[in-house]
C-alpha cells in the first residue's frame, strides 16, 4: 500500500505544475516554473527514487518466487515421471502374473480331464505327461 501512496504523491506532485500551467495561460498570471522549486525537484527525486526501489524490490520477490515455482514444478514432473514409471512396472507384473495365473489353470484343467478320462477307464490317458 505504500508503494501506491507513493506513486500517488508522485503523480501529484506532477500534475501540480501541469494544473498551474493550464491555470497561468487562464488568468494570464506569470509563476515561476515547477521545476525552479528546489525543494520540489528534491521531493520529485526522492519519490522516483523510492519508487524505483520499492519496483525493483518487487522484481526480486516475484523473479525468487518463479525461481521457486519452477524448481517445485521440476521436482513434481520428476515426481510424476517416476510414479508412472512404477505404475508401468506395477502393469506389466500384473498382466505376466495373471498370465502365469491363466496357464496354471489350463494346465490343471487338462490334468483335470485326463484323471477324469483315466478314472473312465480311458488307460491311454493315465499316466505321466
Amino acid at each position: 500500500m505504500r508503494v501506491i501512496a507513493v506513486i500517488a504523491a508522485f503523480l501529484a506532485l506532477l500534475a501540480q505544475p501541469v494544473l498551474a500551467q493550464a491555470m497561468n495561460k487562464q488568468t494570464a498570471v506569470t509563476a515561476p516554473a515547477a521545476d525552479s522549486d528546489p525543494a520540489r525537484v528534491a521531493e520529485a527525486r526522492r519519490l522516483t527514487a523510492e519508487a524505483l526501489a520499492a519496483d525493483a524490490a518487487i522484481k526480486a520477490r516475484n523473479a525468487a518466487e518463479q525461481d521457486r515455482f519452477n524448481t517445485a514444478s521440476a521436482d513434481y514432473q520428476a515426481k510424476l515421471a517416476a510414479q508412472r514409471a512404477a505404475q508401468a512396472k506395477y502393469d506389466a507384473d500384473l498382466a505376466a502374473q495373471q498370465a502365469a495365473v491363466a496357464q496354471y489353470e489350463a494346465d490343471k484343467a487338462a490334468w483335470e480331464a485326463r484323471v477324469a478320462a483315466c478314472n473312465a477307464g480311458h488307460y491311454d490317458q493315465c499316466g505321466e505327461r
